[in-house]
């Protein structure tokens, strides 16, 4: 037994084991510990007659069981392009091992170096696609365990919702390229997702109703956005040029992180912003013009309230106003009192007379 490396593997080092007389080898992992530490868990499953060499042998290798659960996921969900993206980093670590190999020693240091590359939370999607990729395993029959079970996900930190005053919003519009800017102005008074603006088709846009008519949202349920005037401005003036409103070089816009950066570098937004973040910003907004919780909910297309008021956190600027109210509420009140010992005094005086 031990551990060993071999050159002309994907892995760097190798471990080497008996079970009931038989001498088998298999990936230990990048570096000698992790090595180390597989074949300490081998011997901890055989120990405990918890291992099984045939469902070794017919588990397949996590690289070609990505593949397997790619073809489902683009059948199956609407997200699958973010796993496909999650999946470059796994395969990159558990590429070449089969998922009977994978266990949570592995997945421990697989979140140890990732959360060097990336946030906490970025980690965490991507461990709870390994999770639910070994849920879909076993389900099938290509996995006996899910080694996720006993591995905890990162604390993550509180999300601050940005929200943009009304010249912080003035200046990025100035400063964001022409057919930027359109978009904005869009996601500014309709609070539409950056997706759905960039797949917004124009059979979706209903000018007689004065509606946009947002198709397959995240909840998976179709809503209809009245349009603010400058939306329909907007959309009136667009030239039609194919299926899609938007358009860039004669083409669906696919992302759009670049150039509002620079529209915020341009415009000079401190703290900076995202492009999700014009969402907060007209989720406040209504709330702060007095609309009800019920109505912005509909309007963002939320399944529940709750996520609504996620969203709608008053300004300081709005909270400070509803403080001053409180002195209003008194002069008020006071105003009120005297009017009223004065009505009373004279009604004194007329009965007395």
């Amino acid at each position: 037994m031990g551990v060993y490396r071999r050159k002309d593997s994907q892995s760097s080092w190798w471990i080497s084991y008996s079970y009931q007389g038989r001498q088998i080898r298999e990936p230990g992992g990048p570096t000698k510990r992790i090595a180390e530490e597989a074949l300490a868990a081998r011997k901890a499953d055989i120990a405990r007659e918890k291992f099984d060499l045939h469902d070794l042998k017919a588990s397949p290798f996590f690289n070609e069981f990505t593949r397997t659960y790619l073809r489902f996921a683009r059948d199956n969900k609407r997200s699958w392009k973010r796993d496909e993206h999650s999946l470059k980093h796994l395969n990159a670590f558990f590429g070449n091992r089969k998922l009977n190999q994978i266990n949570p020693f592995l997945i421990e240091h697989y979140k140890s170096q990732r959360k060097t590359e990336v946030k906490p939370a970025t980690v965490n999607r991507e461990l709870a696609l390994l999770k639910y990729m070994f849920n879909l395993a076993i389900k099938w029959g290509r996995a006996g365990r899910n080694p996720m079970s006993s591995v905890k996900l990162f604390k993550e930190d509180a999300v601050t919702m940005r929200v943009l005053s009304l010249d912080e919003s003035d200046r990025l519009i100035d400063a964001a390229d022409e057919d930027l800017r359109e978009l904005i102005i869009v996601a500014l008074h309709t609070g539409m997702r950056k997706g759905e603006i960039l797949n917004l088709r124009w059979c979706m846009v209903d000018f007689r109703n004065g509606v946009v008519n947002v198709e397959k949202s995240k909840s998976g349920k179709t809503r209809l956005i009245p349009m603010h005037r400058k939306v329909r401005e907007i959309l009136m003036d667009v030239e039609r040029s194919g299926e899609y409103v938007f358009m860039k070089k004669g083409q669906p816009w696919k992302d759009v992180r670049k150039p509002f950066e620079r529209a915020v570098r341009r415009g000079e937004i401190v703290p900076r912003c995202t492009f999700h973040d014009l969402r907060h910003t007209f989720a406040t907004r209504l709330v702060e013009s007095n609309v009800d919780l019920v109505t912005v909910k509909e309007i963002l297309g939320h399944s529940s309230i709750v996520t609504t008021m996620r969203y709608a956190h008053p300004s300081p600027k709005h909270k400070k106003e509803a403080i001053a109210a409180l002195d209003y509420h008194e002069i008020i009140t006071k105003a009120k009192t005297a009017q009223d010992a004065v009505l009373v005094s004279a009604c004194n005086i007329k009965t007395e007379g």
